[in-house]
């Protein structure tokens, strides 16, 4: 993430434009909504692809409980199994909240710096060229 100017990000490195000859004025605060759009999409996936995994983590350990049925161990080792399953899944659904909330935020920082930009522009009451 780009969270400072000059840090590089997985979009690259960000630096807020600045006019030849404009002093500098320190650390800088920026955000650059490429970056956040590349977060949201890499929470996404890997949030999608959990759910896909516990199969793979399933079929070992049944199989395993299954060996070790009557064994207070073989009990235990399902019984770990399914806490894990329940926990993967929970974490699964906060990384796609997460994926969700940065996605938005690219979007408001986008919106924002529209609706600054269109903020700045001269109204009908002062048309340019006019004194």
């Amino acid at each position: 993430m780009n969270a400072y100017a000059g840090t590089g990000g997985p979009g690259g490195f960000y630096a807020p434009p600045t006019a030849p000859g404009a002093p500098v004025l320190g650390p800088t605060f920026g955000v650059n909504p490429a970056d956040l759009d590349l977060a949201a999409k890499a929470a996404k996936e890997s949030g999608e692809a959990m759910p896909a995994e516990l199969k793979a983590i399933h079929q070992p350990s049944d199989t395993a409980a299954a060996a070790l049925s009557g064994w207070q161990v073989g009990a235990a080792l399902h019984n770990c199994t399914a806490a894990w399953e329940d926990l993967l899944n929970k974490l699964a659904s906060e990384v796609d909240g997460v994926a969700l909330k940065l996605s938005q935020t690219a979007t408001d920082y986008r919106n924002a710096d529209k609706n600054g930009a269109t903020g700045l522009k001269p109204s009908g009451l002062f048309p340019q060229g006019a004194s």
